[in-house]
């Protein structure tokens, strides 16, 4: 205190001090031994240092974004509420997070630890009362993750687009295919998509998705060998320079190929895989191997293509197409088509409006040629069989239809299952073109579809208990309903 005029005069600060302690005395307030203030007791030191500190009620509420995470950590948590910016620390189940970013009075951020999976409390030390704990759930990395499908399932050896369907994918950091890393790796809770790489050698990889704490199995994709099936024409000149369209399976990523011991680069790829059109070097008379070079294993054709002193093979006659069966098929191809006539022995190609098929069989007496349809729009198209003689031109003659569209499923049997698997049928029309079929989300396997498209044969694998599984059909562009089969522990099969 100062001495003014021979009196005693109190400084500010003690004056304030004094009122705010009555003020709290006369209202009555709690004070911090949990007693309240008489206001009829005297304001000494003893009723000072209880007043200091106040119960202001309820404690204020802390919100978290995200408020759940994975149980390595490692996740940056957002805190909100009054004062939670002037917080000393914050702990996850006691454990004090790190990483703590100040962003003004009301908010910060920590790196969550690592915990067991379950729900935790989260404490916030503020100056004065804490807020009350707020809750935060660690998910196991992994668990959760549900994964339906695998498309496709098979692969040329170079490797490819896939698609891992499912639910809570959300969390996958990466994927590994036979050990190898993908790329173009798309993540969202409900599919996974990537190019999967290429690889030597056919057979199966493991599908692997990589979590923060944690892998988990998705299935096995296929690698299939590429495969050159024919040459269209099989024969030209020894000068080369000749058209030639390779027709085969995996062929999309082409970078060359080999013509009897010369390389010459590629003139054009179908995006599907299923045609190469090049020009050919030149050549000594003769037979020689064709080998597509491609990125994972090569595909070879031995004796594919002739080189003669003349330009090319011969034959002669005037074929005739009397029918052609089946007469539709998906736009996707891959329809085994069979046309029966007469002279049809040299057929050298088979076209759909204007695009190759691959010629799969030529009856010896010329009676009836087998080809697989090659990747068409819906719509009607001509076909043309292509001879030495003049052409075999068919008006109209072949129908591409949308892929599941149109179909109609009238059948599924058995009705019921042993959980141990089976075979089951689905049959309809316009069926044409199935990819696959999956029974309770899983992949069916061995799925074979009938050539006039009435019907879809599938073994489903064993499942773990019984139940009704819902049966999907699978097209390049959709899928389609099939019903439901009865799975039963232990039971037989009924129609």
């Amino acid at each position: 205190m100062s001495q003014v005029g021979g009196r005693a005069r109190r400084g500010p600060r003690r004056a304030a001090a004094v009122h705010v302690v009555v003020a709290l005395l006369a209202l009555g307030a709690v004070v911090g031994d949990g007693g309240r203030a008489d206001a009829a007791q005297p304001a000494g030191p003893a009723a000072v240092a209880r007043a200091a500190v106040v119960d202001c009620g309820a404690a204020p509420m802390v919100a978290l974004r995200p408020a759940e995470g994975p149980a390595a950590g490692g996740t940056r948590v957002l805190l909100t509420g009054p004062r939670v910016g002037t917080a000393t620390a914050v702990r996850f189940d006691g454990v004090r997070a790190t990483g703590l970013r100040r962003m003004g009075p009301g908010a910060l951020s920590v790196v969550s630890p690592a915990r067991e999976p379950g729900s935790v409390d989260v404490t916030v030390a503020l100056p004065g009362r804490d807020p009350a704990p707020a809750t935060y759930t660690y998910v196991g990395d992994g668990p959760g993750v549900v994964v339906d499908v695998i498309a496709p399932d098979t692969l040329p050896t170079s490797g490819g687009p896939v698609a891992v369907d499912g639910a809570g994918l959300r969390g996958v950091l990466d994927v590994t295919v036979g050990g190898l890393p993908v790329s173009d790796l798309v993540v969202t809770d409900a599919r996974v998509s990537f190019t999967a790489p290429a690889v030597e050698g056919e057979g199966g990889a493991p599908v692997v998705l990589v979590l923060a704490d944690g892998e988990l199995d998705a299935g096995v994709l296929v690698y299939v060998a590429p495969r050159v099936d024919a040459l269209t024409p099989a024969a030209g000149g020894t000068a080369g320079g000749d058209v030639v369209t390779i027709t085969g399976s995996g062929l999309a990523t082409a970078t060359g190929v080999d013509v009897g011991g010369t390389v010459v680069a590629v003139d054009r790829t179908n995006p599907d895989g299923t045609t190469v059109e090049l020009r050919t070097p030149a050549h000594a008379p003769g037979v020689v191997d064709v080998t597509v070079l491609l990125d994972g294993s090569d595909a070879t054709l031995a004796g594919a293509y002739t080189y003669d002193d003349d330009g090319g093979g011969g034959g002669d006659g005037d074929g005739v197409v009397t029918a052609v069966t089946p007469a539709l098929g998906p736009a996707a191809g891959g329809t085994y088509v069979t046309l029966t006539g007469t002279g049809l022995a040299d057929v050298t190609d088979v076209t759909f409006g204007g695009t190759s098929a691959v010629v799969l069989d030529v009856a010896a007496d010329g009676s009836s040629v087998v080809v697989e349809a090659p990747l068409g729009m819906p719509g009607t198209v001509d076909l043309v069989v292509v001879l030495p003689g003049p052409d075999v031109v068919l008006p109209d003659a072949y129908t591409y239809v949308p892929d599941g569209t149109g179909t109609a499923v009238t059948g599924l049997a058995p009705a019921t299952l042993p959980t141990s698997g089976g075979t089951i049928t689905v049959t309809g029309s316009g069926l044409h073109g199935a990819t696959g079929v999956t029974v309770g989300g899983v992949a069916a396997t061995d799925v074979r579809v009938a050539a006039d498209g009435t019907s879809v044969t599938a073994t489903v694998a064993p499942v773990a208990g019984p139940g009704r599984a819902r049966v999907t059909v699978w097209f390049p562009a959709g899928t389609i309903p099939a019903g439901e089969v009865e799975l039963v522990a232990g039971g037989g099969t009924d129609g």
